[in-house]
């Protein structure tokens, strides 16, 4: 809980937005899973990093808040998803 009120409304020493791609070969990308509900981190942080790096997919999560926990079929989604990913840069490479 410290770190999310540092990063909330601590001062940052870069923009998220120049981060660069850890998989310059397209061997891999960055999935984020945020609550549309979350008054801790807001959404629209996330969704700035997912405009400025092509490689960040974001996953709005409807009705979740900070904690994603508890969400119902969250796991089996999250799992699916990488999975798939996964099987796919296989099939390419």
């Amino acid at each position: 809980m410290l770190r999310d009120q540092v990063v909330m409304f601590g001062r940052w020493d870069f923009d998220p937005g120049d981060l660069k791609n850890p998989f310059p070969n397209g061997e891999g990308s960055v999935h984020i899973w945020h609550g549309d509900e979350d008054f801790l981190v807001p959404l629209m942080l996330q969704q700035y990093v997912k405009r400025r790096l092509s490689w960040v997919h974001l996953h709005v999560v409807p009705g979740a808040g900070h904690i994603l926990a508890g969400v119902r079929n969250l796991p089996e989604e999250v799992l699916k998803t990488l999975l798939k990913e996964s099987l796919d840069y296989d099939a390419l490479g």
